[in-house]
């Protein structure tokens, strides 16, 4: 989120972008400290149990549809720029596969801090 918000403020502002991207900056660095601190608020617990308990299961459920919806975004833009830039003769569904392969292969490995 700390590079999403000044590319996605700077493609509505067409010759503001340098003023957006000055304000954007600081906005997704205080994002990323929102997150630090529910993250120590909830040491004990994981991220989803801890919205579960501030926010309820309907909004969470909302929340993780969101995450879906990103990630496969995200998929899709990286495979279409490995398909243009890198790799152009490969099939484009060929390329999704394999980075949703890497994707899960990622999500399935338990992370410790």
């Amino acid at each position: 989120m700390l590079f999403v918000y000044p590319s996605s403020i700077t493609s509505y502002a067409k010759e503001s972008s340098l003023i957006c991207a000055i304000v954007g900056i600081p906005l997704g660095v205080l994002l990323m400290l929102v997150f630090l601190k529910i993250h120590k608020a909830s040491a004990n617990n994981g991220f989803i149990q801890f919205c579960i308990k501030m926010l309820g299961t309907g909004m969470v459920c909302i929340y993780l549809f969101y995450f879906a919806i990103s990630a496969s975004s995200l998929i899709r833009n990286v495979a279409d720029f490995v398909n243009t830039q890198l790799y152009p003769y490969t099939h484009f569904k060929l390329s999704c596969s394999f980075l949703r392969l890497l994707q899960c292969a990622h999500s399935s490995k338990e992370l410790k801090f």
